[in-house]
C-alpha cells in the first residue's frame, strides 16, 4: 500500500508546519493575498500554536505517501452545550 494514514506525535507537528508552508501558497493564491498568507501561516501554524492545539486535544493526522508525509489534517471535537 502507497498511502496510510497514521495520528501525528507531537514531535511531528514541525513536519505539519512543513506542510502548511508547502501547500498554503499554492492552495490560496488567488483567493487571498501572499501577505495575508504568510500571516495566516504565522498565527496559525507556529509552533507554539501547534503544541497548544496538541496538548488541548487536537488531533493531527499526516498522509504519507511511500512513508513520507505528504498531507494532514487536524480534527478536535467541541462540546457545546
Amino acid at each position: 500500500m502507497d498511502y496510510t494514514i497514521m495520528d501525528a506525535s507531537i514531535e511531528e507537528l514541525s513536519t505539519i508546519r512543513h506542510i502548511a508552508n508547502l501547500t498554503w501558497p499554492t492552495a490560496y493564491a488567488g483567493i487571498i493575498s501572499p501577505e495575508q498568507i504568510t500571516f495566516m501561516l504565522g498565527v496559525m501554524y507556529n509552533a507554539e500554536e501547534l503544541k497548544s492545539q496538541y496538548d488541548r486535544g487536537v488531533v493531527f493526522k499526516l498522509l504519507n505517501y511511500k512513508e513520507h508525509p505528504v498531507a494532514f489534517t487536524a480534527i478536535e471535537h467541541i462540546v457545546r452545550s
